[in-house]
């Protein structure tokens, strides 16, 4: 890609690693969970027999903050130093990273309630019912972000540019 386009910064996110026996293994968050040994970890915080996984996509959001972070260091590299840079990252590296933070021999969080999200939230008719949604964190004056459509199945509208 450098030859094709010098002083391009490039992030490229795997599941498992870009070298090793495991580089051509494809997965996604909950995949990396169970074979890091995540999944059983969270099983044995809950004292239950079997996997529990973390209550959110942590790798995949993780690794792809770290990516936008090693992508803004490439630029700021780039333009300092020029030339083209690369980073990679994989989902199971972010994992063994947050597993060498420690862990916790119990989980005591308590559930959310409504009453605690209430102001984040919205809801719309859809072909659904009514459904309740997380409105956008960013609220721009100029430009409040809005849904045209409500969520619907599959063929609902005909594809088509606008």
């Amino acid at each position: 890609m450098a030859e094709i386009r010098p002083g391009i910064v490039c992030v490229e996110i795997s599941a498992f690693s870009h070298e090793g026996p495991w580089s051509t293994r494809r997965g996604f968050d909950s995949i990396v969970q169970t074979v890091s040994g995540i999944g059983r970890e969270g099983g044995l915080a809950k004292n239950q027999d079997g996997m529990s996984h973390l209550p959110c996509q942590a790798l995949d959001h993780g690794t792809g903050y770290l990516g936008a972070f090693g992508a803004m260091v490439g630029i700021l590299k780039q333009r300092r130093e020029g030339g083209s840079w690369r980073v990679r990252l994989s989902l199971s590296q972010t994992g063994h990273w947050l597993k060498s933070l420690g862990r916790l021999d119990a989980i005591s969080a308590p559930d959310i309630k409504e009453c605690d999200v209430k102001d984040y939230m919205g809801q719309v008719d859809s072909p659904y019912g009514r459904i309740s949604y997380t409105r956008p964190v960013a609220q721009l004056s100029d430009t409040p972000p809005y849904w045209t459509l409500p969520p619907s199945p599959f063929g609902s509208y005909e594809a088509k540019w606008h």
